[in-house]
């Protein structure tokens, strides 16, 4: 199981602070706002999307990525506890002279 979440977030940039998406307690949150003024008009738009966070996602693999003005978050699945497989590392012994 693995978290994927998309919020179409066209016309706003992160690069102007106008987009966040932040991590609290079991919840992501994801803000917008967007502020125009033009020839003595103005625009304002903003959203807020929360959603929880299920049961089985590690918190610390949740990630962001923004391509053409979608939003994509992704988080991986817990390995569980208790039983995990170790890999071995196999290193050649230092030849003694």
């Amino acid at each position: 199981m693995f978290l994927r979440l998309y919020v179409v977030v066209s016309g706003l940039r992160p690069d102007r602070e106008e987009i966040t998406v932040e991590l609290k307690d079991n919840e992501i949150i994801v803000e917008g706002e967007h502020r125009e003024q033009n020839q003595g008009e103005s625009v304002h738009r903003q959203f807020c999307r929360r959603v929880f966070i299920p049961k089985g996602i590690q918190k610390e693999s949740i990630k962001c990525e923004l391509l053409a003005g979608r939003l994509c978050i992704i988080g991986m699945k817990t390995t569980g506890v208790g039983k995990r497989s170790i890999p071995i590392v196999v290193k050649k012994a230092v030849e003694q002279e």
